[in-house]
């Protein structure tokens, strides 16, 4: 069984009770002043459906976009703000020409703007809480994998000096022209090292 979000329950019924009296009251500023300026009274006594119907529509609007992870539309922000301005000024034209009696004409407006934003807002994130990575769980049918293993070197074995000197002897037999660093090169050896070979015999 789904579990009830008493807290958005509340905050919802409050912004129905608030608009509610937004709208009672709106009704019959707009109405009033419709008929004022000479309009039909049928037409002024649907006038408020039109701009509070308008007001709905946006505010539905934008709650199923902030729902879907979507921008809102300009169409919206400007029903929107049509709505309430036009409301507003409905309340203030059927006021008393008198500060205070305008005042408390915008009051519903002004409350019915302010439930809605709330409603419509969302708050920033705390922060993003890092999720705990679970701990991988070695498996007895999936083997473990292999270390790698470091290549053995081979280990190479020095010439004896008797041998070098016979090989050196062979080259220069046959090439007399080659130099050390060339018979060191083809021996696989440094120069130093056919010095030294050389120089004890």
């Amino acid at each position: 069984m789904k579990r009830v979000d008493w807290v958005r329950v509340a905050a919802r019924g409050s912004a129905a009770v608030v608009a509610l009296v937004a709208g009672a009251s709106s009704f019959r500023h707009i109405a009033d002043v419709a008929v004022k300026y000479g309009e039909h009274p049928a037409v002024a006594y649907s006038l408020p459906f039109a701009i509070d119907g308008l007001l709905i529509v946006a505010t539905t609007a934008t709650i199923e976009a902030k729902r879907n992870s979507r921008s809102i539309h300009w169409s919206v922000r400007l029903a929107f703000a049509f709505g309430i301005l036009a409301s507003l000024g409905a309340n203030i034209a059927s006021a008393d020409p008198s500060t205070g009696a305008r005042v408390v004409a915008a009051i519903p407006a002004v409350a019915l703007l302010i439930a809605i934003e709330v409603l419509t807002r969302s708050g920033k994130p705390l922060g993003d809480v890092p999720a705990e990575q679970p701990t991988p769980i070695a498996s007895e049918d999936q083997p473990e994998e292999p270390k790698p293993v470091e290549p053995v070197r081979p280990t190479v074995r020095r010439r004896p000096a008797a041998e070098t000197r016979r090989l050196v002897a062979v080259m220069q037999a046959k090439e007399p022209a080659l130099t050390r660093e060339q018979m060191a090169d083809r021996l696989g050896i440094s120069v130093r090292r056919l010095r030294t070979v050389m120089a004890a015999a």
